[in-house]
């Protein structure tokens, strides 16, 4: 990424957004001074909800990584904060220079007190606005098959399931689920950027 995309991102955040009821947080990106508010966000995600996250969010060490390692051309990741509270985490994934370059991967992790309050559409459209100015062509959701409301949820915002791999993935108690690709098209095939 170049200079520009930093400046547009030092413009943009932080932002405020106002969701249901009125309820305001401020999303950023994530910084190097987040680790412990981030790991107590994290440690207080239920471990039903922890067991189905790609990453073992349950090991400090996990989270000391992603604040001491931040690149935001690989990885974005957004905050919503309740004051100084971590509320919501939501990331874009990019591979800049492999043959998915075009194609972006978002991920969203909200807690309990937040869901519900259209917290975690705000910060998936953010991410939406964000890739299409990184030039990415296609974003990526995966979700879990028995994840039903976080499938509607995608779906609702303009993801559609592109395929299902059965059994692909093994959760923390060793029990496999079927893994469901969404895809959200930024680009129209043919479409060209001015």
């Amino acid at each position: 990424m170049d200079a520009m995309f930093y400046r547009m991102l030092e413009e943009r955040f932080p932002k405020e957004v106002t969701v249901k009821g009125g309820k305001r947080y401020t999303l950023r990106p994530l910084l190097p001074t987040d680790r412990e508010r981030l790991w107590a966000f994290f440690k207080e995600i239920p471990e039903e909800d922890r067991m189905f996250l790609k990453h073992d969010v349950s090991r400090e060490e996990t989270i000391i990584t992603w604040c001491t390692h931040i690149d935001y051309e690989k990885v974005l990741p957004i905050l919503a904060l309740d004051g100084d509270n971590v509320a919501a985490d939501a990331t874009l994934h990019q591979d800049r220079g492999g043959w998915q370059s075009h194609i972006g991967t978002v991920r969203i992790v909200v807690h309990p007190e937040h869901r519900r309050k259209g917290l975690a559409s705000a910060m998936i459209s953010e991410l939406i606005e964000l890739a299409a100015f990184t030039g990415v062509d296609y974003l990526e959701a995966e979700c879990l098959a028995d994840q039903e409301p976080m499938l509607r949820f995608f779906e609702r915002l303009g993801f559609n399931e592109t395929f299902r791999l059965p059994n692909r993935v093994r959760d923390r108690r060793m029990n496999t689920h079927d893994l469901v690709i969404l895809s959200y098209e930024l680009r129209p095939e043919g479409f060209e950027a001015d």
